[in-house]
């Protein structure tokens, strides 16, 4: 498999595990929004890049760069 079929692979993992929320319970998803959009953007930057490093580390490890 080649490196561009890995990223579209990944990118429509994303899009799968990220539609299913909101295809399943759309009112606590929405809830849930809400509750973030009103969070300081300091708290969700620093999650944002936790979330980054931990999926570059797994990424990384799995392609067996690491």
């Amino acid at each position: 498999m080649k490196g561009s079929d890995v990223l579209i692979l990944a990118l429509g993992w994303v899009l799968i595990i990220e539609g299913v929320a909101p295809l399943v319970m759309p009112e606590l998803w929405l809830k849930s929004i809400r509750k973030i959009s009103e969070s300081d953007p300091r708290a969700v930057r620093t999650t944002a890049a936790v979330m980054v490093a931990v999926g570059l580390g797994v990424v990384w490890t799995l392609l067996g760069g690491g």
